[in-house]
C-alpha cells in the first residue's frame, strides 16, 4: 500500500517546479480566441478550457505555442509588464494590464457575463488594474474592479424589476488571489471568478457573470499527467453576499426584497475534468455545488466533513440519510459535461447537463430523469480561407433551463432557485452561472471572419424568459399566460492595435410582451465595449 501510493505521489508531482500566473476569466473573447487557436492547432490541446481561469506558467507558454505573435500577446496579458527587480531569476513582479469595461443599455436591463457590473438601464463603467507577483512556491494577483452605474429607473411590473435607489458604485476584490503551489496543485484564498464546464457563453454552475466571491481553494494549477490520461480539479468553500437595500434588480424575478435575508452564504463546490490517455482529445467531467445560509450552518450538528464538505457526500437521497436530507436547509446543484475536439476538421463539441435536486435512488432517476434538469448544448468550428491566417469561424450554442412538462406533477423549482435558499444560487444579486436570467432559454448562433487576434463578425440571439414561469409560490401551478421573447442581431469586433486591444459587442433587441406583459413590446439598444492597455 505504501509502495503504490509512493507511485502516485511521484506521478502527480514529477517535474520541476515553475512560476507562473492565470488568465482571469472576465473576458470571454480572449477565451474563446484561444479555443480557437486550440482548433487550428497552434495551442496545447491538452488545455480543457473547462476549468477557468487558465494557469500558465512562463515556461510553459514558451515550450508549448507554436505562434511567435500569440505566444507574446499571452505573456503580456497574464504576466504584465516587470516593474520591480526581484532578488532571484525564479520570481516575477509585473505591472497588469489596465482595462476599462463599458456597457450601455438603452431601455432595459439586457447582457451578461460582466462580473461586478450590474442588470440595469443606461451607462456603466468597471475598472481595473493590479500587480502580481509569482515564484516557484508562491502567486500573489491583487486586481480590485471599481464599477460605477447610473441605474436609471426601468420599465417594470408586477412579475419584474423594481424602483432603482439610482447611483450604484462599489469597489470589488475583483480578480485578486494568494496562492501556495506544490507542483501542480495549488492552495490558497481567492475572489476571482471561476468558470466550470465548457460552455461558450454560458455555464450551468460558475461563471463570470456576478462579482467573484471569496474563497478558500484547491486546484490543479495544470494537467495533472497519469499514464490513464490527464486530471484537473478544483474544489472551493466561500460566501457568499446579500444586501437587500442598494437597489440594485434582483436577478432571482420571484422575490421582492421584503422577503430576503441579508444573512451570507456558504458554497462548497467541485468540479473534476480528466481526459482519458485512450481517447485523444476527449474532455469528461462533474460540477458539484452546495449552498446553506450561514445561520444554518452553525446549526448543523453533523462531523465537520459532512458539515463544510458536502460535494463529497453521495449522489442519491438514499445514500445520505433518505428523506433526512430535505430536513437540512441547503439546495444543490450537480453537472456532468463532456467536450470533443476534431483537429483535422478544427471543430469542438461539447454538452453539459445539470440538475438542481437529489434523485432518491438509481430506480427515481431512471423513471424521471429530467426532473430539475438544464442542459447546455454547443460547438465552434473554423473554415480556413484563401488567405493565409483567415477563418471564419461558426459558433452556436443552446442553452436550455425551463422545467422539463413534468413539472405540472412534480414541480421542482427553476434552475438555482430550489426552495432552501430563496436567492437562489447567486452572489451579490447576480446568478453564479447562466446570466440569461434563472429559468430561461437561450439560443446563440455568431458568424466571425478571424485574422490573427482581429475579429468581425454578427451575433444572433433568442431568449425565452422562464417560458413556465410560475405567478406566485413555488407550489402555484398557475402560468403567466404571456410569453416574454428577446430577439437581438448585432455586430461583434476584436482589433488589437499596437498595445492597446478592443473588444465590442452591439446588439439591437426587441422584447415581445416584456416582463410578461401582453402587448408590452421595447426596443433597447445594448452596447459593451472592453479596452485593454499592455504596458
Amino acid at each position: 500500500m505504501k509502495k503504490t501510493l509512493l507511485f502516485i505521489l511521484l506521478l502527480v508531482f514529477k517535474g520541476t517546479l515553475i512560476i507562473g500566473q492565470v488568465l482571469p476569466v472576465g473576458d470571454l473573447e480572449l477565451d474563446g480566441w484561444l479555443r480557437s487557436r486550440q482548433l487550428m492547432g497552434v495551442y496545447d490541446s491538452s488545455i480543457s478550457f473547462t476549468i477557468k481561469p487558465l494557469f500558465f506558467s512562463r515556461e510553459y507558454t514558451l515550450g508549448k505555442n507554436k505562434d511567435k505573435d500569440s505566444l507574446e500577446l499571452l505573456q503580456s496579458l497574464i504576466f504584465g509588464k516587470q516593474i520591480l527587480p526581484t532578488l532571484r531569476e525564479s520570481s516575477y513582479f509585473g505591472l497588469l494590464p489596465a482595462s476599462i469595461k463599458i456597457k450601455f443599455n438603452s431601455t432595459t436591463p439586457y447582457g451578461w457575463n460582466d462580473e461586478g457590473m450590474i442588470p440595469a438601464k443606461g451607462l456603466q463603467t468597471e475598472l481595473s488594474v493590479g500587480v502580481a507577483y509569482t515564484s516557484k512556491w508562491l502567486d500573489i494577483r491583487f486586481q480590485p474592479q471599481f464599477v460605477y452605474a447610473g441605474n436609471p429607473q426601468f420599465p417594470f411590473s408586477n412579475s419584474y424589476g423594481a424602483k432603482t435607489n439610482g447611483v450604484f458604485t462599489k469597489v470589488f476584490a475583483g480578480q485578486s488571489f494568494l496562492k501556495f503551489n506544490i507542483g501542480p496543485v495549488s492552495v490558497g484564498a481567492s475572489s476571482s471568478n471561476l468558470w466550470w464546464g465548457p460552455g461558450q457563453y454560458s455555464a450551468l454552475l460558475l461563471s463570470n457573470n456576478a462579482p467573484g466571491f471569496a474563497h478558500l481553494t484547491i486546484n490543479s494549477n495544470k494537467p495533472i499527467l497519469t499514464p490513464i490520461g490527464n486530471f484537473e480539479f478544483q474544489v472551493v468553500g466561500g460566501k457568499l453576499n446579500e444586501d437587500s437595500a442598494d437597489g440594485r434588480l434582483y436577478e432571482n424575478f420571484h422575490l421582492k426584497p421584503a422577503t430576503l435575508t441579508d444573512d451570507w452564504r456558504y458554497l462548497n463546490a467541485m468540479v473534476l475534468s480528466y481526459q482519458p490517455s485512450f481517447f485523444k482529445n476527449f474532455t469528461i467531467g462533474f460540477t458539484r455545488a452546495f449552498q446553506i445560509y450561514h445561520t444554518d450552518l452553525v446549526k448543523q450538528g453533523q462531523g465537520f466533513f459532512k458539515k463544510y464538505l458536502p460535494v463529497f457526500s453521495g449522489l442519491f437521497k438514499k445514500d445520505v440519510g433518505g428523506t433526512a436530507e430535505d430536513t437540512i436547509p441547503r439546495d444543490q446543484q450537480l453537472s456532468l459535461f463532456l467536450r470533443w475536439v476534431f483537429p483535422k476538421s478544427h471543430t469542438e463539441f461539447y454538452f453539459e447537463y445539470g440538475y438542481n435536486d437529489h434523485s432518491y435512488n438509481t430506480r427515481d432517476f431512471i423513471i424521471d430523469p429530467t426532473h430539475s434538469s438544464a442542459y447546455i448544448v454547443g460547438g465552434k468550428t473554423l473554415i480556413p480561407l484563401h488567405k493565409k491566417n483567415r477563418w471564419l469561424e461558426i459558433n452556436g450554442e443552446l442553452t436550455q433551463m425551463a422545467q422539463s412538462v413534468n413539472y405540472v406533477v412534480r414541480n421542482a423549482g427553476n434552475w438555482y432557485l430550489h426552495g432552501s435558499v430563496l436567492q437562489g444560487m447567486t452572489n451579490e444579486k447576480q446568478i453564479l452561472g447562466a446570466g440569461s436570467g434563472e429559468g430561461n432559454n437561450v439560443q446563440t448562433i455568431t458568424v466571425s471572419r478571424l485574422e490573427g487576434m482581429n475579429k468581425i463578425g454578427i451575433t444572433i440571439q433568442r431568449i425565452q424568459n422562464d417560458p413556465k414561469a410560475l405567478a406566485g409560490t413555488l407550489g402555484n401551478l398557475l402560468l403567466r399566460p404571456f410569453a416574454w421573447t428577446d430577439f437581438s442581431v448585432g455586430v461583434l469586433y476584436r482589433k488589437q492595435i499596437s498595445r492597446l486591444m478592443l473588444n465590442m459587442d452591439a446588439q439591437l433587441v426587441n422584447s415581445s410582451n416584456y416582463a410578461w406583459v401582453e402587448g408590452n413590446s421595447k426596443t433597447n439598444f445594448y452596447s459593451s465595449i472592453h479596452l485593454i492597455y499592455l504596458w
